[in-house]
């Protein structure tokens, strides 16, 4: 068998390996999709958008590999929170704002044993922290939270802003940019957020309006399925 050969080979069961790898967290992200009704087109967002910070600080395939299966796995441990506060259309009390806040360990749990998810772990785990040190689980301080986490957490908080919410209606990209912007240093990462803000507001509106699109057709699916 010739190099030319050899390599080709080795390449294809490298794709049919990643396609099993991301058949596997497609499999985990519905499971919590199916917990939250909120859930999957939110995961779909934040893949794409922290998959756009990541490109602009230079990430390697690798890396940006991990930052999306961690980005699409990243809140898997509200499996583990009771409906009835994760669904509360009120203010949680205390008591369920601590349970509330064991989803990222919960979510470590379920995850820490994945080897191919190495770095993305960090995202499942730390995607609360910030950068002032008073995130949570571990309160990290700046440049302890590891880097895929800083990122995401940009991408979270974007799409938590300009989303529709039980409590409040979606706000503007714009309004969610300088948002960010006044929390650089304090939640954010300085370094991440430069990132951020050099992403064309062309490319976050086209994540918006195909997440739309994929929504509407889930919805009509889920009809049909009822008539049916």
């Amino acid at each position: 068998m010739g190099f030319g050969v050899a390599l080709s080979v080795l390449q294809e069961k490298n794709q049919k390996l990643l396609r099993s790898h991301q058949s596997s967290l497609n499999a985990l992200a519905n499971a919590v999709a199916a917990k939250d009704d909120e859930t999957n087109g939110h995961c779909q967002r934040v893949v794409r958008y922290s998959a756009l910070i990541g490109q602009r600080l230079g990430l390697d395939a690798r890396m940006l590999q991990q930052l999306e299966w961690g980005a699409l796995l990243h809140d898997i441990g509200k499996i583990a929170v009771p409906d009835s506060i994760l669904k509360k259309p009120s203010a949680l009390t205390e008591e369920e704002w601590a349970v509330m806040k064991e989803h990222p360990f919960m979510g470590h749990l379920m995850v820490k044993d994945i080897d191919f998810l190495k770095e993305g772990q960090d995202v499942v785990l730390y995607h609360h922290e910030r950068i002032d040190g008073r995130g949570y689980p571990a309160q990290l301080h700046g440049e302890d939270i590891p880097l895929l986490a800083r990122i995401f957490a940009i991408a979270d908080t974007f799409d938590a802003i300009t989303s529709d919410r039980p409590y409040r209606k979606a706000q503007s990209i714009e309004f969610a940019r300088e948002e960010i912007m006044r929390h650089v240093g304090a939640q954010f990462c300085p370094r991440c957020v430069d990132a951020f803000l050099a992403i064309p507001i062309g490319d976050l509106e086209r994540i918006q309006e195909e997440s739309k699109i994929l929504e509407y057709e889930s919805l009509q699916l889920q009809k049909f399925k009822n008539i049916s």
